[in-house]
């Protein structure tokens, strides 16, 4: 003979309300959905701050590089063109009360007469 036994679960456990325990998932999923739409907009507006950021970030930089190119450009050049000291005249010379023979930028020239105009009311 066989000794046959069985165990039987005991059923007397509480069960719990699927219902409540439905709508409390519910609400957490709701919460953590509510956390990741605040988390998406705040990326989104983090995002738009970077680009304005860049691109006032690259306005700069060109200004910066413009000004640099200028700045390197200029320097202790010979004259030319206008502020070329060249021989003037000996009727210049005497205007200007130069000795004969001298050298002066037309430049130089013109803001001797402008300012003989002006001191002479012509």
């Amino acid at each position: 003979m066989s000794n046959n036994t069985t165990t039987v679960a005991d059923t007397n456990q509480p069960v719990q309300d699927d219902s409540k325990s439905s709508d409390e998932v519910s609400q957490q999923f709701s919460g953590v959905l509510g956390t990741l739409s605040s988390f998406r907009t705040q990326i989104t507006m983090l995002q738009n701050q970077i680009k304005a950021l860049e691109k006032t970030v690259g306005r700069q930089m060109r200004t910066f590089a413009r000004e640099a190119n200028k700045n390197k450009n200029k320097g202790n050049r010979k004259p030319s063109g206008f502020a070329v000291p060249t021989k003037i005249s000996d009727q210049l010379c005497e205007f200007m009360k130069k000795p004969k023979g001298s050298t002066a930028a037309r430049t130089e020239v013109t803001q001797y007469i402008i300012k003989y105009i002006k001191d002479n009311d012509l």
